[in-house]
């Protein structure tokens, strides 16, 4: 039998060990990762997160990122990820519409942790976590889950996550597909913290990781899942995707194609908004544009984020929590017009911030552009026009956001953003581990543990 499920699984524990290019870019997306985790670990929802599940677990294997403390490995997977999603600074496969990182990074690191991995395999089973998480949202498609309510980086992040974690517990190819099968029966993440700001998005990516090593172990041990997790009658594709999803099926796996395609976001907010923000700076800067003298701004949203980012516009204007500025287009437009930047100081303290702006959140409206929809899902363009009092018309598009494939983030890009997150000298530290993350030593990964936990001290000064 050759079928989409059995096709991914023999990719999955195929070969995946990087070249020197590509392994410099997933210690470069693992230095992005670990920045934003640790930091997101004095986020309130991690906070609350670790007090309510720390209780629970009796093994203490895995590193939670950032406090010093340790725990058993899916829980510690899923707190990470957890605290890696709650700044929305995590990277992001546009294509699929998802964020492959903040998935696999907690799943590789946490078993890494607890079964003293080389850093050489684990950066195998990374590459491997990120392709058939990004396979899988490419088949599934990131408009046609949206529709459905379904959060794209929780429903098939479990599939990176089971890869990852096969690869590292050894699964064979029958027994990957077995792993797929029970990861498809444990997809979950819906959208509907949109309604009010909740923190449940951030939770999915954790649900993800825990559960995709949870469903590796399993099929370790010989629990049988179904081989036709993907594409069958009532598989993964047709439960939570369309016709569309199943004829994507078929696509050819590309090894690599995840970390080589997956970008670095350096606003902390949903990436449908980015673009916009880089247009509004530069029209802001370049034209001396002051607010009190804009009379309308107009903001080009992919079909797909609408009903993230866009509608319902009255909700999208009304700033009650961080949520809801980093899921609001007319806020991000105020911010970068009114203040030229859009900093994670600005979404944390998002309610008192659009008090200021509130005069100008309500003259922003968005639209959607065929233009940028016919680039859709392989290029996330932007366009947005500023209108002054005097009738003055300024217009900006670009066809890629900085950190994305077409504007790619580089180390030092990484270390400046990292460097805003956990200081100077932490940055500087990580960023030399993970240059040198590799080898088939497990005492290579010592000097990255010992970071992971080291900033445990001022992140419990911001808690």
């Amino acid at each position: 039998m050759d079928t989409p499920t059995l096709r991914l699984a023999r990719a999955a524990t195929g070969p995946h060990e990087p070249d020197e290019t590509l392994a410099d870019r997933a210690k470069l997306l693992l230095f992005d990762y670990l920045a934003v985790a640790i930091r997101g670990s004095a986020s309130r929802s991690s906070t609350v997160a670790r007090d309510a599940l720390l209780v629970e677990s009796g093994a203490r294997t895995a590193v939670v990122e950032g406090t010093g403390l340790r725990t058993g490995t899916a829980t510690a997977a899923l707190l990470n990820a957890a605290s890696g999603h709650s700044l929305e600074l995590d990277d992001t496969h546009e294509p699929a519409s998802l964020h492959a990182g903040v998935v696999v990074w907690p799943t590789v690191l946490a078993l890494g942790d607890e079964r003293a991995v080389p850093p050489a395999d684990m950066l195998a089973a990374a590459v491997a976590g990120y392709d058939v998480t990004c396979r899988v949202g490419r088949m599934l498609g990131g408009a046609t889950a949206y529709e459905r309510g379904f959060h794209p980086t929780g429903v098939c992040g479990v599939f990176g996550a089971a890869a990852a974690a096969g690869r590292l517990f050894g699964l064979s190819s029958d027994e990957m597909a077995s792993a797929f099968g029970i990861a498809a029966t444990a997809a979950s993440g819906s959208m509907e913290y949109l309604s009010d700001g909740a923190w449940t998005k951030r939770l999915n990516p954790g649900l993800a990781a825990s559960n995709g090593i949870l469903a590796a172990r399993l099929a370790a041990g010989g629990f049988q899942g179904p081989k036709t997790a993907l594409e069958g009658r009532s598989g993964f594709l047709r439960s939570y995707g369309n016709e569309g999803s199943l004829e994507r099926a078929d696509v050819a796996f590309v090894l690599g194609e995840g970390v080589r395609t997956s970008s670095v976001k350096l606003y902390p907010c949903c990436r449908y908004i980015h673009g916009c923000i880089d247009l509004l700076i530069d029209m802001a800067t370049t034209e001396q544009l002051e607010p009190a003298r804009i009379d309308a701004v107009g903001c080009g949203v992919l079909s797909a984020g609408m009903g993230l980012v866009a509608e319902p516009v009255a909700r999208k204007r009304m700033i009650q929590s961080e949520v809801d500025a980093q899921f609001s287009m007319p806020f991000a437009a105020a911010l970068a017009l009114t203040h030229r930047r859009a900093l994670l100081e600005d979404f944390q303290s998002a309610p008192e911030r659009a008090r200021e702006l509130a005069g100008l959140i309500d003259r922003v409206e968005c639209y959607t552009s065929e233009r940028l929809d016919e680039a859709y899902p392989e290029r996330w363009g932007a366009e947005a026009w500023v209108r002054t009092t005097d009738g003055r018309t300024v217009h900006r598009r670009a066809d890629g956001f900085r950190g994305s494939p077409l504007l790619p983030a580089s180390w030092d890009d990484v270390r400046t953003k990292a460097q805003g997150l956990v200081g100077e000298g932490t940055a500087e530290q990580l960023a030399d581990a993970c240059r040198a993350f590799g080898g088939i030593d497990p005492e290579g990964v010592r000097s990255l543990t010992e970071l992971r936990e080291k900033w445990r001290s001022s992140a419990g000064s911001r808690r």
